[in-house]
């Protein structure tokens, strides 16, 4: 009891000494103000910004810096491992679709609440169901469905590689899923119409191949033919005619006058 009062003692007698600062406050952090500014990096660095481009279905290319949600990582199934793998986007040189199946859908409704029977519209839409191939820094790839939210700032004339992270410009959102295509929002279309992104490819000389194609893609003449009429000023618009050139009869609704 004595001996271990007078470590006590003695030990107190060490650290609050003037000739021995060292032992005061030896462990404690620094006081973080939690309201004061922040120290972390400015905001013209931020952390998985990469150079690159995407690549859309209709063939179009947006070339500028690629980026996920902050926090967020690429989460893909593994089938060799049986578990799902949660990537950074900087570990991927490229992601390519791979359109498994895709068809026209009819659409149902119920025919009465709180029916099982259904009843066919009459109306379609297009369903697409696509994998992505997620190719390595090391070569390995990686097939998997995917669903995420990609979002690129595109370049501004004048910018390149160098240009950087610009966080006042808004960037463009891309939307990927693995199956596409939904009754209220793609009725009556067809395939070709639902666009997805066909392909993301990262790193310094994909963006500058994404300036080239771009360039490329924008100097591409009209694919469509050009209408005999077009030039002309609008005709007045007539009356449906049916296929020998006749006037349609006029249906009556039953509310003739005669």
């Amino acid at each position: 009891m004595t001996r271990s009062f007078l470590s006590t003692v003695l030990l107190s007698t060490v650290c609050f000494s003037p000739v021995v600062p060292f032992c005061v406050a030896a462990d404690e952090p620094r006081a973080i103000n939690p309201f004061g500014k922040a120290t972390a990096k400015p905001e013209s660095e931020r952390d998985g910004v990469l150079p690159g481009y995407i690549e859309m279905s209709d063939g179009e290319i947006h070339p500028g810096f690629v980026y996920l949600t902050r926090d967020i990582r690429l989460s893909m199934y593994d089938k060799e491992y049986e578990r799902k793998r949660q990537i950074p986007l900087d570990r991927i040189v490229s992601l390519e679709a791979v359109v498994k199946k895709e068809w026209m859908e009819r659409e149902w409704r119920f025919k009465e609440l709180a029916s099982n029977e259904k009843l066919y519209t009459g109306r379609e839409y297009p369903v697409r169901m696509v994998d992505y191939k997620a190719t390595f820094h090391d070569g390995k790839t990686l097939t998997a469905p995917l669903a995420a939210l990609f979002f690129l700032q595109p370049l501004e004339e004048g910018d390149d590689v160098s240009t950087g992270y610009k966080p006042d410009v808004d960037p463009i959102r891309f939307n990927v899923y693995d199956r596409q295509g939904k009754a209220d929002t793609h009725n009556g279309m067809k395939l070709a119409d639902v666009l997805y992104v066909k392909s993301i490819h990262l790193g310094e000389e994909a963006f500058a191949e994404g300036i080239d194609k771009a360039a490329l893609h924008k100097k591409k003449p009209n694919q469509a033919k050009k209408s005999p009429d077009a030039g002309k000023s609008p005709q007045p618009r007539q009356s449906p005619t049916a296929t020998t050139g006749e006037p349609r009869e006029r249906e009556s609704d039953g509310n003739s006058s005669e």
